[in-house]
């Protein structure tokens, strides 16, 4: 079964829960000052320079029939390896990229950490001693998708034997290591399984046979057919793509006619969330009707207005202003939706463990 619930579970947790656990802590809410927002829009500077630093020359093999430039057979270019490995998930699943080293040096991250109880830091410390893994030095990139997780970053030093000590291990490929669960059995095909690529990725699939696919497509044994995630749209500390279906978790059970709507006018939603300093998400919708998108986007605007109303005239201040930095932005056959967290917002709620 796939775990699609999750994600979208832990998405909700990043701004809405968050948000909901913030606005309830009984701080008073700082003065608006009408900042303004930075928004992720598009690659800056130093991503550009992270994109272009990810990739590498792989040979891979190439679908057949392609109709772009790359030919069919086995061909040496430059590929961002995690990306090619997430072309093996299906084509409309949600897809979340996370750039967990940035994350964890990004201003609401270091508060969150400043705030952990010292049990969990503990548990940290006791995690690195196991496995010879520092989720905060180690860790590169993660992604999640319905059937698939990805871990990337330096493992040269990491403590298998540790971490799969009842697991059956073998070599696979030129420098791939499948670790098969207890009671697995050869081939495992309905068992959730772990490889290791090159010390650098670790895979956990929902079954042996698609971890062995991820290694025969990094390795050149596996056609490619091409990524499904476009390199100059890994901007933002956290981005990818959101099913339909998994964003109508996000209406309310009362609104159900909106739901309907939605998923009819749009198939498409993008994702990227900046936390370099304010916590800042934008959403980019698309559909193939035009005039039921921008009735959608109306709609979505509207309900958005009122509840800022609704929230000021009953006094909750808290909410509307959060609500103050969300709004729709409509285009031709698309919308945005942006929201946002301003880090003063954040450290207020903190309180004094956040620091200055």
């Amino acid at each position: 079964m796939k775990k699609k619930n999750v994600i979208w579970i832990a998405l909700a947790v990043l701004m809405f829960a968050a948000a909901t656990w913030l606005m309830s802590s009984g701080r008073k809410a700082p003065e608006n000052t009408g900042k303004q927002i930075s928004f992720p829009r598009r690659l800056k500077p130093d991503e550009y320079r992270r994109m272009k630093a990810r990739q590498r020359q792989l040979m891979l093999r190439m679908v057949a029939g392609r109709s772009d430039e790359m030919q069919e057979g086995s061909q040496s270019a430059v590929y961002d390896p995690m990306l090619v490995a997430l072309s093996v998930s299906e084509q409309r699943d949600t897809m979340l990229i996370f750039e967990t080293a940035e994350l964890a040096g990004s201003p609401v991250v270091r508060m969150l950490i400043n705030c952990m109880p010292e049990e969990s830091v503990q548990d940290l410390n006791r995690l690195k001693e196991e496995t010879g893994i520092d989720p905060f030095e180690n860790l590169e990139r993660a992604a999640v998708t319905g059937d698939m997780m990805l871990l990337e970053g330096d493992f040269e030093a990491a403590r298998w034997e540790n971490i799969f000590d009842e697991y059956k291990s073998e070599n696979y490929g030129d420098s791939g290591v499948i670790h098969r669960p207890p009671g697995g059995g050869d081939g495992g095909k309905a068992t959730e399984t772990y490889a290791v690529w090159n010390n650098e990725m670790l895979i956990r699939a929902q079954d042996e046979e698609s971890s062995r696919k991820v290694i025969d497509l990094l390795e050149g044994r596996e056609e490619y057919g091409g990524s499904v995630f476009e390199p100059e749209d890994t901007y933002g500390q956290i981005y990818g793509r959101i099913a339909v279906e998994d964003a109508l978790n996000f209406f309310p059970d009362t609104d159900d006619d909106m739901a309907a709507r939605f998923s009819q006018a749009v198939d498409s939603i993008g994702f990227h969330l900046d936390a370099t300093e304010d916590v800042a998400l934008v959403a980019d919708m698309s559909g193939q009707q035009p005039e039921m998108t921008r009735d959608v986007a109306s709609s979505l605007g509207g309900a958005l207005s009122l509840a800022r109303m609704k929230a000021r005239a009953e006094g909750q201040e808290d909410l509307a202003e959060f609500l103050d930095f969300a709004r729709i932005d409509p285009d031709e056959g698309s919308f945005s939706m942006e929201l946002a967290l301003p880090i003063e917002y954040i450290r207020e709620r903190l309180g004094e463990c956040a620091g200055e």
